[in-house]
């Protein structure tokens, strides 16, 4: 089941994330036992203490919608690919109609040659300029038409092409995923660190002083601190289910799944490690992150534990950043 979450064909962003906890909530019911994911079971439905039957059910359930899916992205797919082709024929009969304006035109104007008259000279260029001028500009408005329906098409089509999970999820500049993809993340996490009881922790890092970098030194510095911060991330945080993103500006986050707090604490010094050891020449000085642990607790919601992170972040800072600081250690009268 496990195997079948990894691999499945990516669906829309909520059926995926739904279809990975249901895999994991059966794969539990066929290894311990546990309830099986369904609302009812009845006891002549088991076999073996397994639901097999359900099970066969929500798998062939989920290959149908899988299918359907791949059908509609294919035809669409299809039908754009007919699209650009009328769009190319289109374009080639105009440019054959051009061609066959100027070779005319080279016609007359080689029998204005033979004439005496300056004048019929004169006016057979000047008509036949105007006649190219006039298909040349048609062509052009062909092209421009064509080239606004394709993008409208290819616009009105990228939701079903394109999996939902796989857009709008990737910051450009970092490559890291994005807030949106984090914040959806998290939630899949914290349900199943429930259903396991494996532990998660969530950092939140922030590169210290950055609106200074950017002031003094340009965005262009920024963006170059900004990337190579990222790339300490990915170092530093490199198992499978780490999940990294960055989530708002200059502060970046990890989900750290099936992950003690004493594992958190060594991966993030590692992190604030790294990027001291980089060497920003522009800058002129050391660039340092302050980091915000937190560890799920059992009435946590996503919202609950990013702000305990931030509240640990932002103590780090008060405490002369360039520091990591877990929730648990901050001073009882310091938390909310």
């Amino acid at each position: 089941m496990r195997a079948l979450a990894h691999h499945s064909f990516p669906l829309e962003n909520d059926d995926t994330q739904r279809f990975d906890v249901a895999c994991e909530l059966w794969a539990r019911h066929l290894l311990s036992g546990e309830k099986a994911p369904i609302a009812s079971c009845p006891d002549h439905t088991l076999r073996g203490g397994r639901a097999w039957a359900a099970l066969r059910k929500f798998y062939l359930q989920h290959r149908v919608h899988e299918s359907n899916q791949l059908r509609a992205r294919m035809d669409a797919s299809q039908q754009l690919l007919i699209d650009v082709e009328h769009s190319l024929r289109k374009s080639s009969s105009s440019n054959q109609q051009v061609s066959q304006a100027a070779e005319q035109a080279v016609q007359e104007l080689m029998s204005a040659a033979q004439s005496d008259s300056i004048d019929e000279v004169r006016k057979a260029i000047e008509n036949t300029a105007g006649h190219l001028r006039d298909q040349l500009e048609a062509q052009r408005r062909c092209f421009d038409q064509e080239a606004q329906t394709l993008r409208k098409r290819v616009e009105s089509l990228s939701h079903i092409v394109e999996p939902q999970s796989n857009r709008d999820l990737v910051d450009p500049l970092t490559q890291l995923q994005t807030r949106s993809s984090f914040q959806a993340t998290l939630r899949r996490y914290i349900e199943l660190s429930r259903v396991s009881y494996k532990p998660l922790n969530l950092v939140l890092v922030d590169v210290d002083l950055f609106r200074d970098i950017n002031d003094r030194h340009g965005h262009p510095c920024g963006d170059r601190v900004l990337v190579k911060v990222a790339d300490a991330m990915i170092r530093s945080f490199p198992r499978k289910h780490d999940f990294i993103a960055r989530y708002d500006g200059d502060e970046f986050g990890a989900i750290l799944f099936d992950t003690t707090d004493s594992e958190t604490v060594r991966a993030t010094q590692r992190l604030l490690t790294t990027v001291i050891d980089f060497e920003f020449k522009e800058v002129g000085h050391q660039v340092t992150c302050s980091a915000g642990a937190a560890a799920l607790q059992s009435t946590d919601t996503s919202d609950k534990l990013i702000e305990r992170a931030r509240h640990a972040l932002n103590y780090a800072k008060q405490q002369g950043r360039n520091r990591l600081w877990q929730y648990a250690a901050i001073p009882s009268l310091m938390h909310h």
